[in-house]
């Protein structure tokens, strides 16, 4: 059963393979290995457009929420590898979609396919499973617990 589908496209998708560069010159404040700012780039652009396309679902507000997640993508007019783009979109998604990229499991690997339009993927992210919500009992308990523990925090900050 799916829960909610968020369908975004991205274009000009960059492979993670050529998203980091080594410094020449350690000491013009880059030391070692850094992001390229063209990588940066395609990772804010697919944010946007997950932020985007999650607003107008029914995607669950809380990040905790997904249990278990599918991402799958279609490339287009696309010349590199077809793996590139796999772990900058389930990185980039973490933090909008989902709160931490072990709920999600890989689609079907694509082929790239051709047509008119410039160099793009298609990413459709499916919720599987959710986490069932806290009960009253459940929530009710965890406050009081926090209750006390905050109560115990001032009194020993009190005694110090």
């Amino acid at each position: 059963m799916t829960y909610a589908i968020v369908t975004f496209t991205v274009a000009r998708p960059m492979s993670v393979n050529r998203a980091y560069g080594r410094s020449a010159k350690p000491g013009a404040g880059r030391k070692g290995l850094y992001k390229r700012a063209e990588y940066v780039e395609f990772e804010e652009r697919i944010r946007t457009a997950a932020l985007v396309a999650r607003s107008a679902t029914l995607w669950p507000a809380s990040l905790y929420a997904p249990k278990r997640v599918r991402m799958s993508y279609q490339l287009w007019n696309y010349l590199g590898d077809t793996d590139g783009p796999r772990k900058a979109l389930r990185d980039s998604c973490e933090r909008i979609l989902y709160a931490r990229d072990s709920v999600v499991e890989d689609g079907p690997a694509p082929l790239a396919r051709k047509d008119d339009g410039g160099p793009r993927v298609e990413v459709t992210v499916e919720l599987l499973e959710v986490h069932e919500a806290l009960t009253a009992e459940r929530r009710e308990r965890d406050a009081e617990k926090r209750a006390v523990a905050r109560i115990t925090k001032r009194a020993r900050m009190g005694a110090a």
